[in-house]
């Protein structure tokens, strides 16, 4: 018996030499493949981190695939108007919506050490009837346009 199956003992050994083979490197392709996906998603978690933690001078830049590159470009296009709201916020929360002029204790005069205590003056000025001076300065007078 043991010289009957020898030949097909033969085959078996080559061919499971070949699936072992075959195995070891589709294991090898597959961790290259799937590596090559998980860096560019890697790199946009970092970068929604950073957003996240109110970084945003940094640009996004995903390799890989066109859905990577549009998707780093659409960080890049959200992390720009995230700045500049929050640069517009604060400008409101630090100056006068009518004059532009700063208000509170973020108002420093140029030129001055500012580790010195500023002195600031309000003057208040109590206008009657301001809708129509206002008015008098529109083109279309006291009526609306």
């Amino acid at each position: 018996m043991h010289e009957v199956l020898s030949p097909y003992r033969d085959v078996r050994d080559a061919l499971l030499l070949i699936d072992g083979i075959a195995l070891v490197l589709a294991g090898i392709v597959g961790a290259v493949l799937g590596r090559s996906a998980t860096r560019p998603i890697g790199e946009l978690v970092r970068a929604a981190e950073r957003i996240q933690e109110g970084r945003y001078d940094t640009a996004v830049v995903a390799t890989g695939a066109a859905e990577f590159r549009s998707l780093a470009a659409t960080f890049n296009t959200m992390q720009k108007n995230i700045a500049e709201r929050e640069a517009d916020i604060t400008f409101q929360a630090r100056h006068d919506t009518l004059t532009g002029l700063p208000i509170g204790p973020s108002w420093k005069a140029p030129g001055r050490d500012h580790r010195q205590p500023e002195q600031v003056a309000l003057v208040l000025i109590d206008l009657r009837k301001v809708s129509e001076i206002n008015a008098s300065w529109s083109p279309c007078g006291v009526t609306m346009c």
